[in-house]
């Protein structure tokens, strides 16, 4: 898909996704940045730069615009219709999640505050399951130190509002190291301990290097006797770190 800016100079966009009826035609700055262009914003304005080429950005309530851009390319399937700011396009939460690259709540809100869309049905956007595999591949607890030869797995548990499933929720185990995630719905986080005696049993073995620290959070769950007990036995070090303030 070609961009021309109100100056001439257009902006080609590959790998472009294609939603039906979407008001505004959305440029991910991520993956502008993973092909080599650099972005720079100021509180009022911004700018694309690569190569000697340089693209102003402006400030559109809570988005950045492309000034007087324009889709250039021969789109038949496009149908958005002339008023769509005024008639947003209707969508489910997941469906526009998962055609936007799985998208965080708080994106999605944004696009629905700025009128490009009309959200409809339950956000349960968090029992995503590709969005529950591979999210906390990222995830980093805070405050927590990590010793000089230690292999670590990450645990964290993760509360489904509502349900989901007759589950209320799962606990996911991240080995630091080699980046594999193992998810185990859970019915009550009493269960963390079942759960934790099942992956040291089932998968703590076949990781490699050898895991030799638990990390988590302070949640009830892995505060319990049951959970330390069950670490030990495994003879891993079981280590807390603080919740984050805004939980």
């Amino acid at each position: 898909m070609t961009l021309t800016h109100q100056t001439g100079k257009p902006l080609t966009l590959e790998d472009a996704l294609f939603v039906p009826g979407l008001s505004e035609d959305l440029i991910s700055v991520k993956s502008l940045n993973e092909r080599g262009y650099t972005i720079n914003f100021t509180p009022n304005s911004g700018a694309i730069t690569k190569g000697g080429q340089r693209w102003r950005l402006v400030r559109g309530g809570c988005a950045w615009m492309f000034p007087e851009a324009r889709d250039t390319t021969a789109l038949t399937a496009r149908t958005a219709p002339t008023d769509a700011r005024n008639h947003p396009l209707k969508i489910s939460w997941q469906v526009l999640h998962e055609k936007l690259g799985h998208a965080s709540e708080r994106n999605l809100r944004t696009l629905e505050k700025a009128g490009m869309v009309k959200l409809t049905g339950e956000c349960e956007i968090e029992k995503c399951e590709p969005c529950l595999l591979c999210k906390p591949r990222r995830a980093n607890i805070p405050n927590t130190v990590t010793h000089s030869g230690e292999v670590v797995v990450q645990v964290d548990g993760m509360p489904w509002k509502g349900g989901y499933k007759g589950q209320s929720g799962a606990i996911t185990f991240s080995h630091r190291t080699n980046k594999i995630v193992h998810v185990y719905p859970y019915c009550h986080k009493s269960e963390a301990a079942k759960i934790l005696d099942e992956y040291v049993t089932q998968q703590l073995p076949k990781l490699r290097p050898r895991v030799t620290c638990i990390q988590t959070d302070a949640g009830t769950e892995f505060l319990l006797k049951e959970w330390a007990e069950g670490c030990r036995k495994a003879g891993l070090i079981p280590r807390h770190a603080p919740l984050p303030a805004k939980q």
